[in-house]
């Protein structure tokens, strides 16, 4: 049988809730160690690594008056590197609003669509700033729109999940257009993407993976280094009012403009329901 609306399954670390009925507060934070070597891996005894690190607090409220499927949201954040022998620093990521709209349909389909905004934010970076936040992109490169300076962009995605007994599988698929308000105005691509396959031990315990893609579709890279796909195994489970996800992400593939070769990311997150 499908799963009730009554009984939502909790959200994949990643990816949207489709139904709420009282405002929720997010947190999230990503920690990452970066191999610096020729290979795709991490050459820790030779010292060859650094770090990497991403906040984000976000909130969505339900618009009541509409139906439990509508949804507005606020995110801000930062993101931040230290590397060996590169320049380091921390960088506030461009402030994003959204409206989003969901429905929960018949044998366990639910659908749903977002329109994000993000806003242009000054950064006034020297060369060093700009390879340091080159740097730190690599672990949140779904996000990379938020870390351009002076650049507003639209952000639309669709959401799809199935969820039947214990199992779940949902997709997102977007693609951000970005327009620079510097220079001559650059207009930029990026589809982004994300599947997740997951099992429920318990009612409030989400377990599975999830394989994450981002494509440079207009910027100016070379083509094996235009893709970022890595793989997330992670679960989120729900006690009441608090919904806390952890989950641990290897990269595919080399990360987008290929500024690392390898990476391990740990990213911790908490969902709090505001009654």
């Amino acid at each position: 049988m499908p799963i009730p609306i009554a009984v939502e399954p909790p959200s994949p670390p990643s990816l949207p809730a489709f139904v709420r009925e009282v405002p929720v507060l997010s947190i999230e934070h990503t920690s990452a160690v970066i191999g610096l070597g020729d290979r795709n891996l991490l050459e820790v005894t030779a010292g060859a690594v650094g770090l990497a690190h991403a906040a984000f607090l976000e909130g969505e409220l339900p618009v009541t008056d509409v139906g439990r499927g509508w949804f507005v949201g606020a995110r801000w954040g930062y993101v931040g590197s230290q590397v060996p022998g590169r320049p380091a620093g921390t960088f506030l990521a461009s402030p994003e609003v959204w409206w989003r709209v969901a429905a929960v349909g018949q044998e366990g389909v639910s659908t749903g669509a977002v329109l994000s905004l993000a806003l242009p934010f000054d950064r006034d970076l020297d060369d060093e700033d700009e390879a340091a936040l080159r740097t730190a992109r690599v672990v949140r490169p779904s996000d990379d729109i938020l870390l351009r300076d002076r650049t507003v962009s639209l952000r639309p995605a669709f959401d799809l999940r199935w969820a039947r007994d214990a199992f779940v599988f949902q997709v997102r698929q977007g693609i951000d257009a970005s327009l620079a308000m510097t220079g001559r105005g650059r207009l930029d691509l990026v589809a982004h993407g994300a599947i997740f396959a997951g099992f429920l031990p318990v009612p409030d315990l989400l377990v599975g993976a999830e394989v994450r893609d981002v494509y440079a579709l207009t910027e100016q890279l070379a083509d094996d280094q235009r893709a970022a796909v890595s793989l997330a195994p992670g679960m989120r489970a729900r006690w009441g009012a608090v919904a806390p996800a952890l989950s641990l992400e290897v990269p595919l593939s080399t990360p987008l403009g290929g500024e690392a070769r390898a990476f391990v990311a740990v990213r911790l997150g908490v969902q709090v329901e505001v009654e």
